[in-house]
């Protein structure tokens, strides 16, 4: 662990005071010291793009053991960021924080003594309708899962589920589809496989986000996956539940991926992470750019990288990672997106290194990217790499997507444990027109604009105070053409940060087309160096200026009753889609009078795709008159199509018929003087055979 003398302490301290932090990070150095009660602590500048450290010291808390130790992924709960620490031969703590506060004061959570958690220890924490959930085990005892009441007064509700064996160990938690998902695993890592499978399983309040959760409330969502382990956390992508597991066939481990549908009782296994052999694991998800990136471990090769994009079926290698493959490289810990950028660490005989990959708006259409190395964390009082040193070890990275941080764990050679924190990033969060998107992935689809849609307008917030800067990146025509288009649209001067900023009208451009934009926090700043500036969040629109090319075509109109039923074919919109359909219809005695009388007409709901609802029923119409009845589409721009074409099922005459229905009503309940009960019930019977 780094400590300093109070001489050199007072040194650090003044010629830090004389000079500008150039970097955008800050590190909190949270360790466990060698001696129980220690209280040595650094605040530490972590920089990514080799910018100037500034160094000062700030005393903060011990975990208080000389013990070897082990440390769980932290989750985020209500603004808080929870920590669980195994012991050797303890029971394990749970410690909490709040990252935005002034002062960085860690709160241990009771654990609420001889009538709470008896476990000595933690397997998984997770979050759900606003609580956290934390997994616990001890040896020969079913698992338990509880939830914090009460944080403040250490109040834990157990809340199952007690169908899981007494082998088992649940080690991944996840808030899906209004439900909290679990992974559980049995049997040993290494030795004798038998026993060894993976089972999910998920709560079944599924009416209420809010409600409880009880120990009777809990069913196995998947067969059990037998001789696995499960390897990554889970990682929702598409509606869908991602999960990687180390299979073990032929004691050879093999690198697979869950899929997790919510309907279907048993989920689909990826295995074709095979084109260079000993891909053992599959050792962390993530969801970035529009894309699910998964991390493979292989001793011989070194770890690869594979991506599945949205609307995909298979993942495949990311051949831009090859530059980086080395042995040394085998295994990487962590996977984490945050904003536009995919964090991956590794551990190596040298020490903690750490990559990021830039959803760099140059290449949204080409997944070969560049990957470039974060520069390591130095100390200048060592002068030497501080997360470089040999005795460091990546547990995890965390990425806290609503504040803008980045959280490390590592542990060094005596077991103790220091997590990094790094300053807050510009995390930029898309808040219109029609919902509030997070910028994970970087990418909002705003809709569809035209002449008759209003204003183009973006809103959005960010966590950080700056300019920032919007332009057009792209056009992709209606023929699937990508034609580069850059240019500035706006520029904001000075947002503060969570504060809400709307743009004035953007020009879309001269052509039809899906406009691709970002928002980026401003390069240019005098305080920043430029290669730290670029932050961006994408949205795209289209702009549409024509209606549906492909018309409807009225099919069919049937007379009754003071009504007409028409029915048409599905209109097509290429760029934009259909939005909805509007019938017309008027009084017509001859063709010729077409064109003088006015239409009535109705907008009909947004558009389905069943072919039955292409119909409608125009009602209070005058038995005995000819009408004319047609068809238009309006598109999600606002543009109108053609009228349908004008043929002979285009007219019809509404009259009375002698069906029952006509007779008696829609509902039944219309009672006719002119006919006695006899000949209802005559009637009645008669429709039934």
């Amino acid at each position: 662990m780094l400590t300093i003398s109070n001489k050199a302490k007072s040194r650090l301290l003044s010629k830090a005071a004389k000079t500008k932090a150039k970097s955008w990070l800050l590190l909190l150095v949270l360790a466990g010291a060698r001696v129980f009660g220690a209280q040595s602590m650094l605040f530490q500048d972590l920089c990514f793009a080799q910018a100037s450290v500034s160094i000062s010291v700030c005393p903060s808390k011990s975990w208080g053991s000389s013990k070897e130790q082990q440390i769980l992924k932290p989750v985020m709960v209500e603004g808080r960021l929870y920590l669980a620490i195994n012991i050797q031969g303890e029971k394990f703590h749970l410690w909490r924080i709040d990252p935005n506060a002034s002062t960085q004061d860690w709160q241990e959570i009771n654990l609420g003594g001889s009538g709470g958690i008896n476990d000595p220890n933690a397997t998984a924490l997770g979050s759900h309708a606003g609580y956290l959930y934390l997994a616990t085990k001890k040896e020969g005892e079913r698992p338990h899962l509880w939830r914090l009441q009460d944080p403040n007064q250490g109040v834990w509700k157990p809340v199952g589920p007690p169908e899981i064996g007494l082998a088992k160990t649940i080690i991944s938690l996840c808030s899906f589809d209004r439900c909290l998902y679990l992974g559980s695993v049995s049997g040993q890592e290494e030795g004798d496989l038998e026993g060894l499978e993976v089972q999910l399983w998920r709560s079944t309040e599924t009416e209420t986000y809010n409600q409880e959760l009880s120990s009777a409330t809990w069913k196995p969502v998947s067969d059990v996956v037998a001789s696995a382990l499960i390897s990554s956390d889970f990682q929702e992508f598409e509606a869908k539940l991602y999960l990687g597991i180390e299979s073990r066939a032929n004691n050879q481990k093999k690198a697979e991926v869950l899929k997790l549908d919510p309907s279907p009782a048993s989920p689909y296994r990826y295995n074709i992470f095979g084109q260079r052999e000993n891909n053992q694991s599959v050792t962390a998800l993530a969801v970035c750019d529009q894309t699910l990136y998964a991390a493979t471990r292989n001793n011989d090769y070194g770890a690869q990288v594979w991506f599945l994009i949205k609307g995909g079926e298979d993942f495949s290698r990311l051949s831009s990672w090859d530059s980086f493959i080395n042995p040394n490289r085998s295994y990487p810990r962590s996977l984490e997106s945050l904003g536009s950028y995919l964090f991956l660490g590794f551990d190596t005989p040298a020490g903690v290194e750490i990559f990021r990959l830039s959803a760099n708006p140059d290449h949204l259409e080409n997944r070969q990217k560049e990957w470039e190395k974060v520069s390591i964390i130095y100390d200048q009082a060592k002068d030497q790499p501080l997360l470089a040193d040999k005795s460091n070890r990546l547990c995890w990275l965390y990425a806290d997507q609503s504040n803008g941080y980045l959280f490390l764990g590592t542990k060094d050679s005596s077991g103790a444990f220091t997590l990094w924190k790094s300053d807050r990033l510009p995390i930029i969060t898309i808040t219109s027109p029609q919902y509030d998107y997070q910028s994970h992935p970087p990418y909002a689809y705003l809709g569809a604009f035209g002449p008759k849609s209003g204003k183009l307008q973006v809103s959005w917030r960010s966590t950080r105070s700056g300019n920032y800067l919007i332009h057009q990146l792209q056009l992709k025509d209606p023929n699937n053409q990508t034609n580069t288009s850059p240019g500035f649209l706006f520029r904001e001067q000075g947002a503060e940060k969570g504060k809400i900023y709307t743009s004035p009208k953007l020009p879309p451009g001269d052509e039809q087309g899906t406009y691709v934009a970002e928002i980026v926090w401003d390069p240019n700043q005098t305080s920043l160096p430029k290669e730290q500036g670029r932050y961006p969040v994408l949205f795209s629109f289209i702009y549409d200026t024509k209606g549906p090319e492909r018309l409807p075509v009225v099919t069919s109109l049937t007379p009754g009753n003071r009504k007409l039923r028409v029915r048409w074919t599905a209109a097509h919109d290429k760029l934009s889609g259909v939005a909805h359909y509007r019938i017309l219809w008027k009084e017509s005695p001859k063709e010729a009078d077409a064109n003088s009388i006015p239409f009535s007409y109705k907008d009909l709901p947004k558009e389905s795709k069943e072919e039955s609802k292409y119909e409608y029923e125009i009602s209070g119409l005058i038995n005995g008159r000819r009408y004319m009845v047609a068809v238009l589409a309006v598109d999600r721009a606002g543009n109108e199509s053609d009228l349908s074409p004008i043929t002979d099922k285009s007219f019809a005459t509404p009259q009375a018929g002698q069906s029952l229905t006509d007779l008696v009503g829609e509902s039944g309940g219309c009672f006719l003087k002119a006919l006695g009960a006899k000949k209802i019930h005559t009637m009645i019977s008669r429709s039934r055979k």
